[in-house]
């Protein structure tokens, strides 16, 4: 298991480098200049030359590149091109917003989605299963930013039960929450029912039965339990796309996080900024692929007997 999880972490490394080097590249030939769109038309051009080499601007793609990764590795991410504060402080500051939204946001999820899909198995073809499934289908064609909305309209404007924006109590994070939660859920719920159902039709399932056992000490013995492992690694695999929810839902909210970061910079070409932010959301997505196997193995005996075999 230590060869598999240093393997992986290996590849990693590799996707992170090839990723950050794409955004590179991808910025460095968007239309447009950053130093004309942070001057503007009545600077003098030897100034935006002076400007364009204090940023580094001036030398070959290539040769920015490894002088950023250098930075980088060294925990300095530069300076942004608009605001001139430097970005890893920015972000020391945002990134704690951000996490605790997808945070809280990704337990709720997980908390709503499996135990309804796990009851719409355990009722198929009932009431119950028909009105979660429309639940499940109504979470999934509604974008996150228009529920935002929605919710904004309802509790904030027309109830005044909850703040409109802001980040500054409990209060103001409980709307972009479920902005955030409820997006993701719909194919949870429906991959944890299609998983439990396919458990259910298993003959130790069947065996457990014949046992006597209770249908409670069944499913969570043996269907859950079994279930949890393609759930598991999905859960993981979304928490990147929660994190590109979050990116609308704090513009949405005014809240100052990584994602209103993120879409301020790349309005305004702040490269270091665009970069900084993609090379984060990139090693977070590496790491949930990581820690998705890790889990995997450890609940199911067949794929640690694949990595030894592989080893």
């Amino acid at each position: 298991m230590g060869a598999y999880s240093f393997k992986r972490l290996i590849q990693g490394l590799l996707l992170i480098i090839t990723v950050s080097y794409l955004a590179f590249a991808l910025l460095y030939i968007m239309p447009g200049d950053p130093i004309d769109i942070l001057t503007g038309d009545r600077v003098a051009p030897e100034k935006k030359a002076e400007l364009r080499i204090s940023y580094g601007l001036d030398k070959p793609m290539y040769i920015q590149y490894y002088n950023w990764l250098k930075k980088v590795v060294s925990g300095d991410f530069g300076n942004s091109i608009k605001t001139k504060q430097p970005v890893a402080e920015a972000l020391s500051q945002r990134i704690p917003l951000t996490l605790k939204l997808i945070g809280i946001a990704t337990v709720i999820q997980v908390l709503i989605s499996i135990p309804l899909g796990l009851i719409a198995a355990y009722k198929k073809d009932s009431w119950v299963d028909r009105l979660l499934m429309t639940f499940a289908s109504f979470t999934q064609v509604i974008p996150n930013y228009w529920l935002g909305i929605l919710l904004i309209l309802l509790f904030s404007i027309t109830l005044k039960w909850l703040p409109m924006n802001g980040y500054s109590s409990v209060n103001h994070f409980i709307l972009p929450i479920i902005s955030v939660a409820f997006g993701g859920a719909a194919g949870l719920i429906r991959l944890a029912k299609t998983e439990v159902l396919d458990v259910f039709r298993e003959k130790y399932v069947l065996t457990a039965y014949a046992k006597g056992l209770s249908d409670k000490a069944v499913i969570l013995r043996h269907v859950l339990r079994n279930s949890l492992i393609l759930i598991v690694t999905l859960v993981f695999m979304n928490i990147p796309w929660i994190i590109s929810g979050a990116v609308i839902i704090e513009n949405v909210f005014v809240i100052p996080g990584m994602g209103s970061y993120l879409t301020n910079a790349i309005t305004n070409q702040d490269f270091p900024v665009v970069q900084a932010c993609v090379l984060i959301i990139t090693v977070l997505t590496v790491l949930c692929n990581l820690a998705s196997d890790l889990i995997n193995g450890m609940l199911d005996p067949r794929i640690r007997m694949e990595i030894s075999r592989g080893n």
